[in-house]
């Protein structure tokens, strides 16, 4: 799996994290401790995987930077976490 990981706590590995919920369609928090928010990319748009709560995940990716629209852009609310997203931005 390739993804973008937006988040200041890049210290975990990305190997075997469980997956903690699926807000967006392309995108969801992992980490056993942080919560880390990965956005799947890739050359066709939509991704060949669904993410299911629980799964454990191992990805590649970029520790990348994004504006304050991020969660809204993501479809990601504030019962998801969009406050945490904002505030990383």
């Amino acid at each position: 799996m390739t993804a973008t990981v937006h988040s200041t706590h890049w210290g975990s590995s990305p190997l075997g994290s469980p997956v903690q919920s699926v807000p967006a369609d392309e995108g969801f928090w992992t980490s056993e401790t942080d919560r880390i928010w990965v956005q799947l990319t890739g050359d066709a748009g939509e991704s060949g995987y669904t993410v299911q709560p629980r799964d454990r995940v191992d990805f590649t990716g970029q520790d990348l930077a994004h504006d304050a629209g991020f969660a809204e852009q993501s479809d990601v609310d504030a019962a998801e976490g969009a406050d945490l997203l904002t505030a990383h931005a």
